[in-house]
C-alpha cells in the first residue's frame, strides 16, 4: 500500500517510536508561524473540516501496524492545526476498538481547545502537547499571524479547561525566538502560567534562519535558570 497519511516512523527521547500520521492537507492552518516547516498557510481558516474519511486513514494505520508492529504511539499531526480535523474522533474511536493497548498522541496549537467539542474529541488520546509561546498579544500575534478569530485569552482558557479533564499526560511546547519573545518578561510570564496550570512536561526551543538571528548564549542560559527548577520535567532543545 502507498500510504497518503502515513509517514515515517521515528524516534523520539520522549515519546519513544512514534508514527506521525498527517490528517490536514497542506498547508491549512489558524496559524501561519514564522517558524513553521511547512511554509506559508495557503488557507486560514478556524472551522473545523473532514478533510479526509477517518476509515481511509485508519486503514493505511492499521495496514502499517499489520506490517511492522505497533508503535509506541499514534502521532496526529497535520501540516496546520491537528484540532481542525473534524474527523478526528471517530480515527481515535476506531484506532481504541481495535488497538486498546496503542497510545495516541497530538502537537496542537491551542487555539480551538476553548470549544467544549474539541476538549472532548481529544479527550481520547494518550498525550497531548500545546505550542504556546508567548501570554503577551502582540509577540505573540508577530509569532503566530494567528486567524483574525482567533484570541489569546480563548486559548489560555482552552488549555486550562482541557487540562483540568483530560486524563492522559499533557505537555506545553515553547519556542524563543530572538527579538520577539526572548526576554526576561516572557519567560517569567511562561513560568507562572507553567506553575499554574502543571502539566507533565514543559519542551523549551529556540529558533533562528535567516531572518531571525539566534538567541543568544546569555539568554540561553537564562531559560535553563528560570526553568529548571519547574516540579515537572522540563526538556531544553537548544
Amino acid at each position: 500500500m502507498v500510504y497518503r497519511y502515513v509517514k515515517e516512523l521515528r524516534d523520539d527521547e520522549v515519546f519513544g517510536t512514534r508514527l506521525p500520521v498527517d490528517i490536514n492537507p497542506l498547508k491549512i492552518c489558524s496559524f501561519n508561524c514564522v517558524y513553521c516547516p511547512f511554509g506559508n498557510t495557503t488557507r486560514q481558516i478556524v472551522e473545523r473540516e473532514e478533510f479526509f474519511p477517518p476509515e481511509d486513514v485508519y486503514r493505511e494505520i492499521n495496514d502499517f501496524i499489520k506490517r511492522n508492529g505497533e508503535p509506541d504511539y499514534v502521532w496526529l499531526k497535520g501540516s496546520g492545526d491537528p484540532a481542525l480535523y473534524l474527523g478526528l474522533k471517530n480515527l481515535t474511536q476506531l484506532l481504541k476498538q481495535n488497538y486498546p493497548n496503542l497510545k495516541i498522541g497530538s502537537w496542537l496549537n491551542g487555539s480551538l481547545l476553548h470549544q467544549e467539542s474539541v476538549r472532548r474529541d481529544f479527550s481520547y488520546c494518550d498525550f497531548i502537547v500545546v505550542h504556546l509561546d508567548s501570554l503577551n498579544p502582540k509577540s505573540f500575534l508577530q509569532i503566530s499571524r494567528h486567524h483574525s478569530e482567533v484570541k489569546l485569552n480563548n486559548i489560555i482558557e482552552g488549555i486550562k479547561l482541557f487540562k483540568d479533564s483530560f486524563k492522559g499526560r499533557f505537555g506545553i511546547s515553547s519556542i524563543f525566538i530572538n527579538n520577539i519573545n526572548a526576554n526576561e518578561e516572557s519567560i517569567e510570564a511562561l513560568k507562572d502560567f507553567l506553575l499554574e496550570i502543571n502539566p507533565d512536561l514543559y519542551i523549551v526551543q529556540e529558533f533562528n534562519n535567516k531572518n531571525f538571528k539566534p538567541v543568544s548564549e546569555e539568554f540561553k542560559a537564562k531559560l535553563i535558570e528560570t526553568f529548571s527548577d519547574l516540579p515537572f520535567t522540563v526538556i531544553f532543545r537548544l
